[in-house]
């Protein structure tokens, strides 16, 4: 019993550890060195980034969710689309890139497919369009 133990602690603590994105970091943890960055922001945060000015803003959802409300400003580059890649390869990925959903799971696979294309800096919107108009 206590193997058994052992051996379902070991497992639980090796799946929660390749679960977890290190690249991932929140607005508290600013300062970082590293190449690409993937940041998880709140409305608040986002909204502050928004009014800077100097980040490119994408809807990641389809262009029905799009057309049925979205963020001033945004460009609608559906992740789920096989065209995303070839599009968001197009962009200057020296300039930050702000991307959201309807909920942040396909922002946060947007996010991931920016950061491999060599993106230096990606704001994920935490709880996505919903979050938004709340």
């Amino acid at each position: 019993m206590k193997k058994l133990t052992l051996i379902t602690l070991l497992l639980l603590t090796m799946f929660t550890y390749s679960c977890s994105d290190k690249t991932v970091k929140n607005e508290t943890e600013k300062g970082t060195t590293e190449k690409s960055l993937i940041i998880n922001v709140g409305v608040d945060e986002f909204k502050r980034i928004i009014a800077e000015g100097n980040a490119k803003l994408i809807d990641a959802r389809t262009p029905n969710e799009f057309n049925a409300g979205h963020i001033e400003g945004a460009t609608m580059i559906d992740v789920s689309s096989a065209s995303f890649s070839e599009k968001t390869k197009q962009l200057d990925k020296s300039v930050p890139v702000m991307v959201y959903c309807k909920s942040g799971k396909r922002s946060m696979k947007a996010a991931n497919i920016l950061k491999s294309q060599g993106f230096s800096k990606i704001y994920n919107l935490r709880g996505g369009y919903k979050a938004w108009t709340r």
